[in-house]
């Protein structure tokens, strides 16, 4: 699947999906960067973890039975802060729009 942005920052979005792992290659003409990130999924189709191709975590997700976003704690009970991932995918793989409170499935909302 390929997504463009707008005028002088395209940015492409390409997803080959492996199993409960999605990997997302981004290239801005703009820039000539290119970011290739792992997405792992859960049994519901949530991504939960990104990461980076060293390993390193981009950012993580927990979802309430309802889609809500949930806050992560480490170890000790601290709270993780919240950390973008580098896509809109969320609960159940739908587009997940917190600023809203909703779970975009392309329905009538």
């Amino acid at each position: 699947m390929v997504v463009s942005g707008g005028a002088g920052s395209l940015t492409e979005y390409r997803y080959t999906v492996a199993d409960d792992v999605v990997i997302v290659q981004r290239e801005s003409a703009s820039t000539s960067t290119e970011a290739t990130y792992l997405l792992f999924k859960d049994h519901l189709g949530s991504v939960f973890t990104t990461l980076a191709t060293t390993g390193e975590i981009i950012s993580q997700q927990l979802f309430s039975a309802f889609g809500q976003t949930r806050t992560i704690y480490t170890a000790g009970g601290v709270a993780l802060g919240s950390m973008l991932p580098p896509t809109e995918q969320g609960f159940t793989g739908h587009r997940q729009m917190d600023a809203l409170g909703i779970v975009h499935m392309k329905g009538r909302i």
